[in-house]
């Protein structure tokens, strides 16, 4: 326990008239005030920190799936071997339809994943780092997808985001 001594050289002067109780009670009010911002601080701190870690795995989930072996030979064989045939049926022969269903459909659900999770600069990044490759197939499968979406099919609306979003990247 401190002695009055003490006490009266660590409280200012004007405070020396309370009772010792009353003025240590102000003072643990003042510091549990103090640890409670810091508190708060460390916890807005690390949501951030977690909401960055978030955001770099689900940036890396998407690279795997851009990258994904299937979908690179689908974008191989649409620029190799249908784009040279564009302006014909090409799509009869069921290998050639099957790789570029599996290219549009990637392309598709990138773009979705993109735009429901709203992270437009990751889009951009997609759509600046693939740009050839979205326009290239885009312009080559355009036919192909006005085809499917007359006969009921998909949309696309995914691929036709990505793709535009690349056309402005490109054009800047």
């Amino acid at each position: 326990m401190i002695d009055q001594e003490h006490w009266e050289a660590m409280v200012p002067s004007d405070l020396s008239g309370h009772p010792s109780l009353e003025v240590a009670y102000w003072i643990s009010q003042i510091a549990a005030a103090i640890a409670r911002c810091l508190l708060i601080l460390i916890t807005v701190w690390a949501g951030f920190v977690a909401y960055s870690q978030a955001t770099a795995f689900k940036l890396f989930e998407l690279l795997k799936y851009a990258q994904d072996e299937n979908f690179r030979e689908s974008r191989r064989i649409v620029i190799r071997e249908i784009g040279p045939k564009k302006g014909t049926d090409w799509w009869l022969d069921e290998r050639l339809e099957n790789m570029a269903s599996n290219c549009c459909a990637h392309y598709d659900v990138l773009g979705r994943v993109l735009l429901i999770s709203g992270k437009r600069n990751m889009g951009r990044f997609f759509a600046t780092n693939w740009a050839d490759s979205i326009i290239r197939t885009y312009e080559i499968l355009d036919n192909f997808m006005e085809n499917r979406r007359s006969s009921g099919g998909n949309d696309y609306r995914g691929y036709i985001w990505l793709y535009k979003t690349a056309k402005k990247s490109r054009d800047r």
